[in-house]
């Protein structure tokens, strides 16, 4: 099988948040088992995939503001997609002749879009690719988000995601919340399948090391997502002060890429909380902490953040919106609290009970090792893809 994959990001590797980290995973599972061609902006001595990969890289053009630019770029765009309707989108201007010499020159059996922006090549891989099976690769439901954007960027979200049944073959989704939201919104008109979110596992975790840890919490997430910021301002301003009163020497560390509110960065000052920013790797300083957090109140998808923190035998204590798309077991594998009292008490629970803190990290261990571990998950997809 043949496989070409459009991920039209700056950066795939390193992951800066669960986006990038799907993507990355799944390309790398897709060629153990396919032939794959990636058209990408990275080159491929950026990218350290475990097999062989053909790598197109995209050339970004210098970004021109200049009105008379600005209508070059939409002129060119409609004439591209052989339309009048949309904004213009510059990657699709970027890559049109590179993906068109691939097309012309190379069959494939799929196609895979990574992204909202990628479903703009649509047109144009129909035109040179008509035979292929194309893929849409949901992270989230981003229309579930609109009411937090621009009504021009709701408009162009929604109209994309209710459309997907005219647009692709296949839409991979993270979980079966996401599965029925997609379905929906498309009248049932479109195909489905799970394929969630994993983590790989490169070391046994000794239990035993969580038992001697400091009273430190963790929360990892990527600033560019809203429902990343909410969360943690809603943790900090109605958790944090009840938490520093029982547990003076309490830290919480906050890992995350991505522009902060002046909301987040005014929460972030309180004594206690060290905002840490972007890190390569996350892996010292999940083994720091004793608890991870995950109070998130909105958006779709699978949290990466909680298969991370279990895959290092953490304890998660999350809302059940945050631990939405993980077949979880409360008070077995995580806890769940919805109220900030309730989230305090579990916490609390954990510092105290060294029996619990072993129980509920193992469990959530396990829990991902037999079920979300990318290695599965790779089998998964190469039956999509037989």
């Amino acid at each position: 099988m043949k496989v070409l994959i459009i991920a039209p990001y700056d950066t795939i590797y390193p992951p800066i948040n669960g986006g990038m980290q799907r993507c990355y995973n799944i390309i790398n599972q897709i060629s153990l088992y396919c032939s794959v061609s990636l058209l990408t902006y990275q080159s491929k001595e950026q990218l350290p995939f475990s097999n062989e990969i053909e790598i197109f890289q995209i050339q970004q053009k210098n970004i021109n503001k200049s009105l008379l630019k600005r209508v070059k770029n939409a002129l060119l765009y409609r004439f591209i997609k052989r339309s009048l309707h949309g904004p213009a989108d510059i990657n699709v201007i970027n890559y049109y002749y590179k993906l068109k010499e691939i097309l012309k020159k190379e069959h494939f059996d799929y196609v895979l879009l990574e992204n909202l922006s990628s479903l703009n090549a649509v047109s144009l891989i129909k035109r040179y690719s008509f035979q292929s099976t194309l893929i849409y690769d949901a992270h989230n439901f981003e229309s579930g988000l609109c009411n937090l954007s621009s009504k021009k960027k709701s408009y162009y979200i929604i109209n994309k995601e209710s459309n997907l049944y005219r647009l692709v073959d296949q839409v991979w989704v993270c979980s079966n919340v996401d599965k029925n939201l997609f379905e929906n919104f498309n009248n049932n008109r479109i195909s489905c399948t799970i394929i969630p979110n994993a983590v790989s596992f490169k070391n046994i975790i000794d239990i035993r090391n969580n038992l001697n840890k400091k009273n430190t919490l963790i929360f990892c997430g990527s600033f560019d997502y809203l429902p990343n910021e909410e969360g943690l301002v809603w943790f900090v301003d109605n958790c944090w002060e009840n938490l520093k009163n029982k547990f003076p020497s309490i830290n919480l560390l906050v890992i995350g890429s991505g522009h902060k509110s002046d909301a987040l960065k005014l929460s972030l000052l309180k004594e206690g909380i060290v905002d840490i920013g972007f890190v390569k790797e996350v892996s010292d300083y999940y083994k720091s902490s004793k608890i991870a957090i995950v109070p998130i109140n909105m958006g779709s998808g699978t949290r990466f953040k909680i298969l991370e923190a279990m895959s290092f035998a953490l304890p998660v204590v999350s809302t059940s919106k945050g631990a939405e798309g993980i077949d979880y077991t409360n008070d077995e594998n995580i806890l769940i609290s919805e109220t900030p009292t309730d989230f305090v008490k579990c916490i609390e629970h954990l510092i105290h009970k060294e029996e619990m803190q072993s129980y509920i990290g193992m469990n959530g261990y396990n829990l991902v090792k037999k079920e979300y571990n990318w290695d599965i998950v790779g089998k998964k997809i190469k039956n999509q893809l037989a």
